[in-house]
Formats: structure tokens, C-alpha cells, sequence
């Protein structure tokens, strides 16, 4: 999802003017902090109360692709 929405906002940005590495670059960053901001409560509040069972659940629907690593211990 998130890189579907930058590859959407790059688009418009440069539709509206060229944008340098560097730009780009911000703006990527930018959607990093976002996504972790957002994800960063409920990660963390998981990993503390479920059960093991429930951790590889929530895995999947958040990394699909495995992209993550293992789960990590409470």
C-alpha cells in the first residue's frame, strides 16, 4: 500500500516539475515515517499480549511477503 501511494505521489510531483534524487528521496523517507508512525501502537501493543499463534497471524496480514523477518519475542 505504501508503495502505491508514493509511486502515486512521485507521479503527480513530477507531472507538476521534475524532481531530484534528493527529493524523491524525502519524499520516500517521509512515507517510512508515516507507515511506522501509524503501525508503531498496535506492532507493539501485539507483541506484548498475543500469543504466539495470534503474532504469526497478525504477521501475515501485515507482511504478506515475509519482508519483516521472524516474529520477535515479548
Amino acid at each position: 500500500m505504501k508503495r502505491r501511494e508514493l509511486d502515486r505521489a512521485l507521479s503527480e510531483l513530477e507531472a507538476a516539475g521534475e524532481l531530484t534524487d534528493g527529493q524523491r528521496e524525502t519524499v520516500a523517507a517521509m512515507a517510512d515515517a508515516v507507515v511506522s508512525s501509524i503501525a508503531s501502537v498496535p506492532a507493539r501493543t501485539l507483541r506484548r499480549a498475543a500469543d504466539d499463534e495470534t503474532r504469526r497471524a497478525m504477521r501475515r496480514m501485515f507482511d504478506p511477503e515475509g519482508r519483516d523477518g521472524p516474529p520477535s519475542s515479548p
